[in-house]
């Protein structure tokens, strides 16, 4: 009978132990940060000597659906790179560290902290580990169910999963058994796609002559949730130092993990001949939300070559005439501004032709001169007006020719 006792009494206590060394939260009302469409716990929370592992884990190890929703609304208070014990991210993973360092450490990959507002009084955080580069909000207050960011291998990992812990304050050891406490599904609001190149970016011609027609080759695969992007822009940096942005005309479904090519044309930029570079690819999935393509490796600051095209003058203010009388036979001078849309212009005869009132046709011999690719300056012509006839009198046209 004793033993017997003494045997309850023993089991009594290794439970009240395990229960204690586990806490679990109860009646916050938290949402799953992962919807219920294929999703599945792969290692509970636990510490040490807990559940059959000699480690602990101080969170719960959850794959299904891409997209991570926050359990509760409050304030980004962290997101970015993990570095405690993380190492660098273009460590990717930890690959320069044993297998022995890396089950001493922790490293969460790129990662979002969230400081909740409910339940009033209270100093619960929310952590989202392992997610994908440059696919998470970045800070701001967030929603119940709002979109953080997209499950992903970052960090210490065997496969792609979220890890995902409540904490009772701001720091690792105050993490609490968040199991019973997620009872709702996550509004799932806010659904970011996250665009990843698969290639390298392609610009053609290259090189290219000023207005010509570029086609921009963009390989890119949606590592998020099914998503629309409404807008994709690239934004590239011409020779002279200006910026020019290309962009798509209309919405792009994308399904979860599909992959697209996508091609933006339009004309080279006049004026701005030599070399060029692509200096970002952005995406707009929300009306005021804005991404960039992550290069993921591939080549995305593309240059190109635009070569000037022939010279072009524009007239760039009006042309004007020296002071003159009615009299003919007087010397008059004319002026005229232009610009040089092309390229290099070595002048070798130009004129400017006056009409009269009675149909003739009246020249003024130009001073010839050098103007670069894109310069401008003021043409000047000069004659003696005719005796015959008066009248009326109308500039007509200037011409030039080049070598």
């Amino acid at each position: 009978m004793t033993a017997r006792r003494i045997g309850l009494l023993l089991v009594v206590a290794i439970m009240v132990g395990l229960l204690n060394s586990s806490v679990f939260a109860t009646g916050l009302g938290f949402s799953w940060p992962v919807s219920n469409s294929n999703r599945s716990i792969t290692q509970p929370y636990h510490l040490a000597n807990e559940l059959g592992y000699s480690f602990e884990h101080r969170g719960i190890d959850l794959i299904g659906d891409r997209g991570i929703y926050a359990t509760e609304s409050g304030t980004i208070v962290l997101s970015g790179w993990d570095t405690y014990g993380c190492g660098t991210a273009d460590e990717a993973g930890w690959n320069n560290l044993s297998e022995a360092q890396r089950t001493s450490r922790s490293c969460g990959g790129y990662m979002v902290k969230v400081k909740h507002s409910v339940p009033s009084g209270t100093n619960y955080h929310s952590l989202y580990a392992h997610l994908v580069r440059g696919c998470y909000l970045t800070g701001g207050s967030v929603t119940k169910g709002q979109q953080l960011g997209v499950m992903g291998e970052s960090g210490y990992v065997t496969g792609r999963h979220l890890h995902y812990e409540l904490r009772t304050a701001e720091s690792h050891d105050s993490a609490i058994n968040p199991s019973s406490d997620l009872t709702t599904e996550p509004a799932m609001t806010s659904i970011f796609p996250c665009l990843y190149l698969t290639g390298n970016v392609v610009v053609s011609p290259n090189p290219a002559a000023e207005k010509d027609a570029l086609t921009i080759t963009i390989p890119v695969t949606n590592m998020g949730p099914a998503a629309t992007v409404e807008k994709i822009d690239v934004t590239m940096r011409t020779g002279t130092g200006a910026t020019w942005k290309y962009g798509t005309s209309s919405p792009i479904a994308f399904a979860q993990a599909e992959s697209k090519v996508i091609t933006i044309s339009g004309p080279a930029w006049e004026g701005h001949a030599g070399s060029w570079q692509i200096t970002s690819i952005d995406y707009r999935y929300l009306t005021d939300k804005w991404r960039g393509v992550d290069a993921n490796g591939k080549t995305l600051t593309t240059s190109f070559v635009v070569n000037a095209s022939p010279p072009r003058l524009e007239l760039t203010g009006d042309v004007t005439m020296s002071a003159y009388t009615v009299t003919g036979g007087q010397s008059v001078s004319f002026s005229v501004p232009v610009k040089n849309w092309g390229g290099n212009l070595t002048m070798t005869d130009s004129y400017l032709d006056v009409t009269t009132s009675n149909g003739s046709i009246w020249k003024a011999t130009g001073v010839n001169q050098n103007i670069a690719a894109n310069g401008t300056t003021t043409l000047t012509f000069s004659g003696q007006l005719w005796q015959t006839p008066g009248g009326t009198w109308t500039v007509h046209e200037v011409s030039y020719k080049d070598s």
